[in-house]
């Protein structure tokens, strides 16, 4: 059974077996309003559906009251109406407000399992028909109203199918999610591995070249070859923030220059590095700041402050929240390696201030890097360029295998919330849920750069 036959976008296919019903005969908008703003701050994602603010790693502004904020019960649908062409929906598990430009519905007649709707409203082919039948004279400018949601047909399995529909996939989720977290635990001791060879590095200098070492003043470092210095960052290298590109601004700056722009979501956390091919770019003549070619660029407000972090190597124009290390009086990989190093990390986070987390430019130049000779900075480069690579493509064949777990689970939910896998007559074994383990290079709700962009 296809549906909605007159929108040529909707590719999708249920079961005839299965009703279908108009969205303006299943849900209903919800207008209730907070008006004292103690309740909990939701987010609405496309990659977890909806969930309290302080469980995300999230670095949008965030108001300093949530009076008039839109009330979410448990079991309402919220909608982030500017993201809905991304998938940005889900049935809420908890009670709490979103922001007043998001939309909350709820059921009229319960026809459908929470759970199951929760996974059908951001089921691939569904979402394809919310990104057709949103409205907006730019792409980044795409909303979904709720007259465009009440108008698409949507399947409506009998309710004992969906819950058979549920459990079957929280047994199939949960084998895959064993799998994943295997292989994110295999990451995470080789990424403790390259960060115990780093802070060696950096303390003790390439094994068996020192033997007299002098104490630090500052704590985090403890001890340094007799021959080194430690001195403070503002010292070795220049630091300034870059300058944001609004939401509504983007489509202004799709024009191919030699100089693309950077946003926090382009900085891979695992890798190090930036994308430069994000379809963003600034006029060579512009007065954006440039952080030039060899130099790094450290994510320094948000969930991802002191984490994202990349050696750049083409000159690139970049967001606000990321903050340029260009190199002075040092080696310029030295630089990005030591950033890179639980022993600059330290430093930074006793330094993170704020709402939503970040250290400032000064508080930065006040913290501390050993510095050894220029030639032996080289050497040490050369010995991590060697040892990182061989630890860094271990990680990137299990990140490959992550990938294909994550696709896989991805299908199977699709195949089964469409009724494409029957399994009405499945017999589901006793099992015990597994719930994907968070891990410190997984997934950031920290993608919109926009300052002026309210997050709920």
């Amino acid at each position: 059974m296809i549906l909605n036959d007159n929108n040529p976008s909707d590719k999708r296919i249920y079961p005839s077996r299965w009703e279908r019903k108009k969205g303006k005969y299943l849900f209903v908008s919800i207008d209730n309003r907070s008006e004292e703003g103690k309740e909990e701050l939701l987010t609405v994602s496309h990659i977890t559906g909806i969930t309290p603010r302080k469980m995300k790693n999230v670095s949008m502004f965030k108001a300093e009251s949530l009076v008039g904020y839109k009330i979410c019960d448990i079991n309402d649908i919220a909608a982030n109406t500017m993201w809905m062409w991304q998938g940005a929906i889900g049935v809420s598990k908890y009670r709490g407000v979103i922001s007043p430009s998001y939309n909350v519905y709820r059921q009229r007649n319960n026809d459908f399992v929470p759970e199951y709707l929760d996974l059908l409203l951001r089921e691939p082919t569904l979402v394809d028909v919310y990104h057709s039948l949103s409205t907006g004279i730019r792409p980044s400018r795409l909303r979904l109203y709720p007259e465009q949601l009440f108008s698409i047909d949507f399947p409506v399995p009998p309710k004992d199918e969906q819950q058979k529909i549920v459990n079957y996939l929280e047994w199939k989720i949960s084998k895959i999610n064993a799998l994943i977290n295997n292989q994110k635990k295999q990451v995470q001791v080789i990424n403790e591995e390259k960060q115990a060879e780093l802070c060696s590095t950096f303390t003790s200098g390439i094994e068996g070249r020192h033997n007299t070492f002098i104490t630090c003043a500052d704590a985090v470092i403890g001890s340094i070859p007799d021959d080194w210095q430690v001195m403070r960052l503002k010292y070795v290298c220049k630091m300034y923030n870059g300058d944001s590109i609004s939401d509504s601004e983007k489509d202004d700056y799709t024009t191919v220059t030699e100089i693309p722009y950077i946003a926090t979501k382009d900085v891979d956390l695992q890798s190090a590095t930036a994308n430069y091919e994000n379809g963003l770019y600034v006029p060579e003549n512009s007065t954006f700041k440039i952080a030039p070619k060899n130099s790094t660029l450290l994510c320094i407000e948000g969930g991802s402050a002191g984490r994202k972090r990349a050696y750049i190597t083409r000159d690139v124009a970049f967001v606000n929240k990321l903050c340029a290390f260009v190199a002075t009086d040092i080696d310029s990989k030295f630089l990005f390696y030591y950033l890179s190093s639980d022993i600059f990390g330290l430093q930074f986070k006793k330094e993170m201030t704020g709402l939503i987390g970040g250290v400032s430019i000064s508080a930065i130049k006040r913290l501390f890097v050993p510095v050894p000779k220029k030639e032996e900075q080289k050497e040490i480069v050369q010995y991590l360029d060697k040892k990182c690579k061989a630890l860094d493509k271990k990680i990137l064949l299990i990140q490959k295998k992550i990938s294909v777990l994550l696709e896989l689970r991805q299908s199977i939910i699709s195949d089964v919330v469409t009724g494409k896998i029957d399994v009405r007559n499945i017999q589901i074994p006793q099992y015990k849920y597994v719930t994907e383990i968070d891990s410190e290079y997984g997934e950031y709700e920290d993608e919109e750069d926009n300052p002026s962009g309210e997050e709920g």
